[in-house]
């Protein structure tokens, strides 16, 4: 079953989720700051965790999406991915940390697959 598509979607999804509105996290007196290197290795690595977990979601569904349902399965992954995960400061990178987001992830998912034409 082919999900390399469906994986770096996840992961384009995830890191977007997690990179919105970093810089307006980050405030100081003089106003808000760029993240760091270290923020941006965080949050890559939270992502990389994120996507291998909606793999495995994925391949827990009683039909698993594959790369071959659509050619726009890509997108659909990247902005559910976004959606679900924007402004959570989520900074782990173990994979099964992200179990029950992912799961919610797999499932959006599949119900929009019927949606795309």
């Amino acid at each position: 079953m082919a999900t390399t598509v469906i994986q770096n979607s996840a992961l384009c999804g995830a890191n977007a989720g997690i990179l919105f509105q970093r810089v307006t996290s980050r405030l100081s007196p003089n106003g808000p700051q760029a993240p760091t290197v270290a923020d941006y290795a965080s949050a890559a690595a939270a992502a990389a965790a994120i996507a291998a977990e909606v793999v495995v979601a994925n391949a827990a569904l009683a039909v698993p999406m594959t790369d071959a349902d659509n050619a726009q399965i890509g997108a659909l992954v990247q902005s559910i991915t976004q959606s679900i995960l924007s402004g959570q400061p989520l900074q782990s990178a173990v994979a099964a940390d992200y179990a029950a987001i992912a799961a919610v992830i797999a499932n959006a998912c599949k119900a929009s697959v019927p949606g795309l034409i």
